[in-house]
C-alpha cells in the first residue's frame, strides 16, 4: 500500500510542476506501476472491418462491430478509419447459443443464458505483427517498416493479412435472462455485446 501511495504522491507532484503536461505523463512508471496510457504509441489508426458471423443470429455482427468501434474511439487514442490504417482488428463470431440454465418441475425454462464466442486478431498492417500472439511466435519484422498514412477512402480497402499468419484470441461472454420475471433476450444480447467490446478493446493494450 505504501508504494501505491508513493505513486499517487509523485503523480500529483508532477502535475503541480510547471510545464508538466498530459504528454509528459505518458509511459510514466514508478516501482513498476504504469501511470500513463497503455495504448501502443506506434499505432495511430485502426481499421475494423465488419466481423464475420457464422451463427444463426442475424445482424449481430453489425451490432458487435459498432460496439467495438465505439469502445475504441471512446477509451483509446486510436482513430478508426475505413481505408489504410496502421493496424487492423479482425473478428469472427464463432458461436452463439441460448440455452436453458434453470428448469421448473414441469421442465419449463425459468432462466436462460445467452452466450457468444468470438475470435479476434489485432494485426499491424505494416509489418504483419499479430499483437495477440506471444512475442516468440511473431513473424520476422522488416528492417525498415513504412508507416501507413491515414486514409478514409472505403473504395480503397487495405489488403487483408494472410489468414495463415493469424492466431486469433478467443473471447467468450454470457448473460442470463428470465422472461418470467420480465427480463428480455434483447437486454441479455446487448449486455453480451457490450462486455465483448470491452474485453476485445482491453486486449488491444500493450502488455504490462
Amino acid at each position: 500500500m505504501k508504494s501505491i501511495g508513493i505513486v499517487i504522491l509523485l503523480s500529483l507532484a508532477c502535475l503541480g510542476l510547471a510545464g508538466c503536461s498530459a504528454d509528459s505523463m505518458k509511459d510514466f512508471t514508478v516501482f513498476g506501476y504504469n501511470v500513463g496510457s497503455t495504448a501502443r504509441t506506434d499505432i495511430k489508426t485502426v481499421r475494423v472491418p465488419i466481423f464475420r458471423n457464422t451463427t444463426f443470429f442475424r445482424d449481430i455482427e453489425y451490432d458487435l462491430t459498432q460496439a467495438v468501434i465505439k469502445r475504441i474511439e471512446g477509451t483509446t487514442p486510436y482513430k478508426v478509419v475505413n481505408g489504410t490504417a496502421d493496424a487492423q482488428l479482425l473478428g469472427v463470431i464463432k458461436l452463439g447459443a441460448s440455452h436453458v440454465a434453470i428448469q421448473n418441475e414441469l421442465n419449463e425454462a425459468r432462466s436462460r443464458d445467452f452466450t457468444l464466442v468470438v475470435e479476434a486478431s489485432y494485426v499491424d498492417a505494416r509489418t504483419g505483427q499479430d499483437y495477440f500472439r506471444p512475442v516468440l511466435l511473431q513473424p520476422a519484422l522488416p528492417s525498415a517498416p513504412q508507416p501507413a498514412s491515414p486514409n478514409t477512402d472505403i473504395l480503397s480497402p487495405q489488403p487483408a493479412v494472410p489468414a495463415a499468419q493469424l492466431r486469433p484470441r478467443l473471447f467468450t461472454q454470457a448473460a442470463p435472462y428470465a422472461q418470467e420475471v420480465g427480463q428480455s433476450f434483447a437486454v441479455s444480447r446487448q449486455k453480451v455485446i457490450d462486455d465483448l467490446a470491452i474485453a476485445i478493446v482491453n486486449a488491444m493494450e500493450k502488455p504490462w
